[in-house]
């Protein structure tokens, strides 16, 4: 009991921190309401679509697109240029002088791509970008199945534990009582015997949770929610 108000005091003292920096003081902390042994996360294609969601991808995407535009700027170098001139004007002839309005046309045919540094490496800066979305991308796909594979063996590991351990800790616990009646257990070993369940349900919880744990991570990963 004394271990269980303990703990309880290190969550309220956390939980008043953090609803102080949230400027939320005066609303309690959460109870949980569900099993802490979390659900498996599906990986299917919209889940793995969301990775082109990301903060970090879109980012990634609009740095491309940009410098597609620098390519696709960088190779106009042929575009014939225009210049259009527009005054007044005046021309003096042995007659007399005739003044007006005088409009000319310039036109500037490139015959050289005098760009050709400039759009080479705005193409290499283009390859670059696709090549560190597309390694990025494949990073986080590869960290999404690795954390998926932790999240299933976690999750095996505390519902075979928990299963074993309720009927293992029962049965003990029934034997100890009974014997304990009977007068062939002392009080400590009987006491023995409710540490050893506490203890097995202790276990139990530490590895639920570090299934939630790996739930959170992954949901994270893809950007969602965290269940």
């Amino acid at each position: 009991a004394a271990e269980r108000e303990g703990q309880g005091a290190g969550a309220q003292r956390a939980w008043a921190l953090l609803a102080a920096l949230l400027g939320d003081a005066a609303a309690g902390p959460p109870r949980a309401d569900a099993s802490l042994l979390p659900q498996m996360i599906a990986l299917d294609q919209a889940a793995l679509d969301r990775i082109a969601e990301l903060p970090e991808i879109r980012a990634l995407d609009e740095l491309r697109a940009a410098a597609e535009l620098e390519v696709e700027a960088a190779e106009r170098w042929w575009v014939p240029q225009f210049q259009l001139g527009a005054g007044w004007t005046g021309v003096d002839s042995g007659g007399g002088r005739a003044d007006g309005y005088a409009l000319g046309l310039l036109v500037e045919i490139p015959l050289f791509d005098l760009d050709e540094d400039d759009r080479l490496r705005a193409q290499a800066e283009l390859r670059r970008l696709r090549a560190v979305r597309d390694l990025r991308v494949a990073g986080i796909h590869g960290e999404v199945e690795a954390r998926a594979a932790e999240l299933m063996r976690l999750r095996d590991a505390a519902a075979l534990f928990r299963e074993d351990a309720a009927e293992r800790s029962a049965d003990l616990i029934r034997m100890a009582e009974t014997a304990y009646a009977a007068d062939e257990l002392s009080v400590i070993e009987l006491l023995d015997a409710y540490r050893g369940a506490r203890d097995d349900e202790l276990t139990a919880l530490e590895l639920e949770f570090a299934a939630r744990v790996a739930a959170l991570r992954l949901e994270l990963l893809l950007g969602g929610t965290p269940p």
